[in-house]
């Protein structure tokens, strides 16, 4: 007969190796689901959608302008694409300048649950001091296209040289040839890249607006 202190061990024993068991399968279980989203996560949402997600959010932020100034000009947008290229961690960042202020912008961040943060941020410190009010006409790529191109035309060998590196991306009009333009820089550790892309046609420019492909 087996006495109560053996039977005891043995049902202490089980009940470690069952619990092991379990933190085992559970860890395995995490491993397999918890993947890094890849930048076609970010990139791979529909254009459509996207635009007019980012109008409504332009919509709001020149209704508060107003409360800033009355003749707040939209001048900038830009955002630093998330670490965890998920869509939903975005914030967009919407500039807006005036005549009568010659040294501050006022901004809008809106990020996808529609938390709101309002700042003046001085010029010198944000994008400087040389944007002109953005000619809306001409706004007709998504981020998202825009990314892509930007990828497919070194953004991608930058990254995969510099694993750390971050994406920012500024839409403005502005010099060269006053057109409005997005800037996508790639920042490593060490080293930085921009990519020029004509907002209007999609299209790769070099720093002097001359046309690349």
């Amino acid at each position: 007969m087996i006495s109560i202190l053996k039977l005891m061990k043995i049902i202490l024993v089980v009940s470690l190796l069952g619990l092991a068991s379990g933190c085992s399968l559970k860890k395995s279980s995490s491993t397999e689901t918890s993947t890094a989203p890849a930048v076609s996560d970010f990139v791979n949402q529909d254009s459509k959608t996207v635009m007019a997600k980012t109008q409504e959010n332009l919509s709001k932020a020149k209704t508060e302008s107003t409360a800033w100034e009355k003749d707040a000009s939209f001048v900038g947008y830009n955002f630093k694409v998330p670490q965890d290229l998920d869509p939903k961690s975005l914030t967009e960042t919407f500039v807006f300048g005036t005549s009568t202020e010659e040294n501050f912008w006022w901004t809008y961040s809106i990020d996808s649950q529609g938390k709101i943060v309002r700042a003046m941020v001085l010029k010198e410190d944000y994008l400087g001091k040389d944007l002109q009010p953005i000619q809306e006409s001409f706004w007709k790529k998504s981020y998202v296209e825009i990314i892509k191109t930007a990828e497919s035309n070194g953004g991608l060998t930058f990254r995969s040289q510099n694993p750390e590196a971050e994406i920012t991306l500024i839409l403005s009009q502005t010099a060269p040839n006053d057109w409005l333009w997005y800037v996508i820089e790639y920042r490593g550790a060490t080293t930085s890249q921009k990519i020029r892309i004509s907002a209007n046609d999609g299209k790769v420019y070099n720093e002097q607006g001359t046309l690349i492909k």
